[in-house]
């Protein structure tokens, strides 16, 4: 079932499609950061990231994390890091800190989203720039 109904749309469409011919094989779909560039300086405007992702073709809970490093490939913070199901996630946000509280130094980060699934694991990797 390949195909949805006139007024279906895909994002929120209850049909879970598992053939791996039509998703080609990926486990994670429509992964975005919001905004690409934020400035966590506590002014309430753009303090954070919001991490937005579709996760596809689980058959049951399977572990899910999102990892913020940087560019030298060293490991910031953990954000998430526990199983989810199939479904759209918007609930996970980055606020600049690293896993001991304090705030990064501005530049660019790499956002990592990986999700194991039953056959084939997937990750998705998403550049994220902080500006003061």
């Amino acid at each position: 079932a390949a195909l949805l109904g006139a007024d279906d749309n895909p994002e929120f469409s209850g049909t879970t499609v598992l053939s791996r011919q039509i998703l080609g094989g990926g486990l994670l779909a429509q992964v975005d950061l919001m905004p690409a560039v934020f400035t966590p300086n506590g002014d309430n405007l753009n303090d954070r990231v919001a991490v937005r992702y579709s996760l596809l073709s689980l058959t049951e809970l399977r572990p899910v994390t999102i990892s913020v490093y940087d560019l030298s490939g060293r490991l910031v913070r953990i954000l998430h890091d526990a199983p989810q199901s199939n479904g759209r996630y918007e609930d996970q946000t980055w606020d600049g800190r690293d896993a001991g509280g304090l705030l990064v130094a501005p530049g660019v980060y790499l956002m990592r989203i990986s999700a194991e699934g039953d056959a084939v694991s997937d990750e998705a990797l998403r550049l994220v720039a902080i500006a003061y």
